[in-house]
């Protein structure tokens, strides 16, 4: 659960950057896993993709997650985070936890 929320307050700091800097919103458009991977301050592995969709008047985006194999069971990430001391960002890639500062959000640097 603790990883859905630090997801949804990732995307929520990178959305609210981009609607109010024109020069951000344009980049993360254009290489959007660059951007990522500077505000987090961490690598993105190869085998992640990142992609961004703009939405346009009239019309709605819905992101549909991964469906789960079962909610109990933690992913392979997930056990890395609770016994490595990584802090999962998604599915595919994590950070350490002691790359986060006490004024990173959380996440590796600030947004």
């Amino acid at each position: 659960m603790e990883q859905k929320n630090l997801r949804k307050e990732l995307e929520a700091q990178i959305i609210g950057r981009a609607l109010k800097d024109e020069n951000f919103r344009l980049e993360l458009i254009r290489d959007p896993k660059s951007v990522l991977e500077k505000e987090l301050g961490a690598k993105i592995p190869d085998s992640v993709t990142v992609r961004i969709l703009e939405e346009k008047e009239g019309e709605i985006c819905l992101i549909i997650p991964q469906v789960s194999k079962k909610e109990d069971e933690l992913t392979e990430i997930e056990l890395e985070s609770v016994a490595g001391g990584t802090v999962g960002l998604g599915p595919g890639w994590t950070m350490k936890a002691s790359d986060c500062g006490p004024s990173d959000c959380a996440v590796g640097g600030p947004l």
